[in-house]
């Protein structure tokens, strides 16, 4: 649409290269009377056109005549036309005293041709061989009588530049008006969804107030009468100003109410004003008025450029009304006559500017509505996920709870079995290490200690979740330590260089002291040594016990029938470790487990 404006205001701008087939008529005989016929009387005085009506002739009438006087070198044999590019109300033509027809209505209220081209087809019988007169009715309300040159000539080289025209003035206009209305209708549905947010309403309200407005521009019979519809149509270029500029400030999220009820009450004062103005003097009111409109507009802009560091939207919001602004106040200019109109096809550029900012705010705002619904539907498919998540976690709870309600009743019968065991059970085992003592039978002592010690961890480990590697390290030395000694044999234990303040879980603490027991138990038993060196470390990612004696080394080709040592391997394979037997030179015998980290720990501390 752009393109082809410029294309048109181009055409419009080079009258040079107009065909030379038609007439352009740039002065008349002008006299102010109220007939409604063609007069008579000799009381004709020379205007130039466009010829703008001065307050002082509305005091004597609003109806007057203009006279062309047309020489032709020769009657036309074909259709002229008359065409009348701007006038101002309403118009009627004659030809040589036929009337040709009229822009409408006469009375009140007047159809109002201020923004429509008027064309007259004559056909070659109402013109004369010479002395042909062209008469022009004009009526209009007091400040707004104008009548623009005028172009005659055969219909084919006439009839483009009036169509032209009616394509930029009406046709363009009656699009973006309903435009307008669609997007207003459009954006207060989408606030009918989202009331929360009350920028959607003021811009439907915004978009809705423009269209009321615009539609001056394009209707010419009027269902009221000519003092409220003026009412009507300049009261609402002031609440387009002020719900315009409560939009910006939603949108750039600016809280000034106290401003905002300023720009309401102004819009209330100039709604009144314009009520209580008399129609002779209400286009000099407008021209006061809109100065109040051009204000807001400047503290407009200055808000959201000031604004514009936030976000770019508002820098291109705000860019987007000064420009608008500018063309504001060219047309306040224009209809002040402080400038002179720069192309008859376009009186005011407003409403052509108005409407494309309206519709950029319009696609910014369904713009972000779309994405709030994508943001909403993605919402609701992670709540949904978390719901599902939630259940399905909810679910996982209660099995752990029946699990864990159905091993606190096993633990407690395990318990008091444990009990049970350790009072009778272990005071006998007790009772059998001391006789062994002292009948100095060392074995049958330890083998009775050991199994005493099996006891008491069975019943003090399953009574823990979780234990310290540390502790249990520290357990182990003391108990190996009482045993070695007791058996006569001297003991050498090294600590891990590294931290072991992480904690194991029972059950990994109880195949650990098993292992550690039963090579202990192989030694004191089995090795004729006189020194044991147990090594604890910790090498890269293994948690590593060595056992290592002097005595008579490992028998390493029966180490598979060896009941014990079989029992050993089934816990290293539990903890996903390795155990290895080997002999050491010049004589003893090395026992070596190693444990990955990850299969120790259930929770890293520090």
């Amino acid at each position: 649409m752009l393109v082809a404006l410029a294309l048109l205001f181009a055409q419009s701008a080079t009258g040079a290269d107009q065909p030379t087939t038609f007439i352009k008529l740039q002065s008349a005989s002008f006299q102010l009377s109220d007939a409604v016929q063609p007069p008579t009387s000799d009381s004709w005085q020379n205007v130039a056109l466009p010829d703008i009506w001065p307050s002082a002739r509305y005091t004597v009438g609003d109806n007057g005549w203009y006279r062309f006087d047309i020489e032709l070198s020769s009657k036309p044999k074909e259709n002229w036309g008359i065409y009348i590019p701007r006038l101002n109300m309403n118009a009627a033509v004659y030809v040589n005293d036929y009337y040709l027809g009229d822009g409408g209505q006469f009375k009140e209220p007047l159809a109002r041709n201020w923004n429509r081209p008027l064309f007259f087809i004559v056909s070659p019988g109402h013109w004369k061989s010479s002395g042909n007169v062209i008469y022009i009715r004009l009526k209009s309300y007091p400040g707004y009588g104008r009548l623009d040159p005028i172009t005659i000539g055969p219909e084919f080289s006439v009839r483009p530049q009036y169509e032209i025209q009616v394509l930029v003035q009406n046709d363009i206009n009656r699009a973006l008006v309903l435009s307008t209305l669609f997007a207003s209708i459009f954006i207060f549905g989408i606030w009918l969804r989202r009331r929360a947010d009350s920028m959607y309403l003021w811009y439907a309200l915004m978009a809705l107030i423009w269209t009321l407005y615009t539609t001056n521009n394009v209707i010419r019979d009027i269902p009221v009468s000519a003092k409220m519809w003026d009412w009507i149509t300049y009261s609402s270029t002031a609440w387009w100003t002020v719900t315009l500029a409560i939009f910006s400030h939603r949108v750039a999220g600016i809280i000034r109410p106290r401003l905002e009820h300023g720009f309401l009450i102004w819009a209330m004062l100039s709604t009144l004003a314009y009520a209580l103005t008399d129609i002779r003097f209400i286009s000099q009111t407008t021209v006061i008025w809109q100065v109040g409109s051009l204000v807001i507009g400047f503290i407009v802009v200055w808000e959201l450029l000031a604004e514009a560091r936030r976000e770019r939207h508002i820098l291109w919001l705000g860019i987007s009304i000064a420009v608008v602004l500018m063309t504001g106040i060219h047309d306040w200019l224009l209809q002040s006559n402080f400038i002179p109109r720069w192309s008859h096809l376009i009186n005011h550029i407003l409403p052509y500017s108005a409407p494309l900012l309206i519709l950029y705010i319009g696609w910014y705002l369904t713009g972000r509505f779309i994405e709030a619904l994508r943001e909403s539907e993605q919402l609701n498919i992670t709540l949904e996920q978390r719901v599902n998540a939630a259940q399905k976690a909810l679910a996982a709870s209660f099995e752990e709870l029946r699990v864990l309600e159905i091993s606190r009743a096993a633990a407690g019968e395990r318990e008091r079995i444990y009990r049970d065991l350790h009072d009778d059970v272990g005071a006998k085992l007790l009772g059998l290490a001391i006789s062994a003592q002292r009948a100095n039978n060392v074995q049958e002592a330890d083998l009775a200690r050991s199994a005493l010690q099996d006891l008491r961890d069975v019943v003090s480990r399953s009574a823990q979740n979780e234990t310290l590697l540390s502790d249990l390290i520290a357990d182990l030395r003391v108990e190996t330590g009482q045993r070695v000694n007791a058996a006569g044999l001297i003991l050498a234990w090294s600590f891990p260089s590294m931290k072991t303040d992480f904690t194991i879980s029972a059950e990994t603490a109880l195949n650990l002291s098993r292992i550690l027991r039963e090579s202990v138990t192989n030694v004191l038993r089995h090795a004729e040594a006189k020194r044991v060196s147990i090594v604890t470390q910790i090498e890269q990612d293994q948690f590593v016990i060595e056992v290592v004696d002097d005595g008579k080394g490992c028998p390493v080709e029966n180490l598979k029938q060896h009941r014990g040592m079989t029992g050993m391997r089934t816990r290293a394979a539990t903890l996903n470790g390795t155990l290895e037997w080997t002999n050491i030179e010049p004589h003893g015998c090395k026992v070596r487990l190693s444990v990955p980290l990850q299969c120790l720990p259930p929770e890293t501390r520090g």
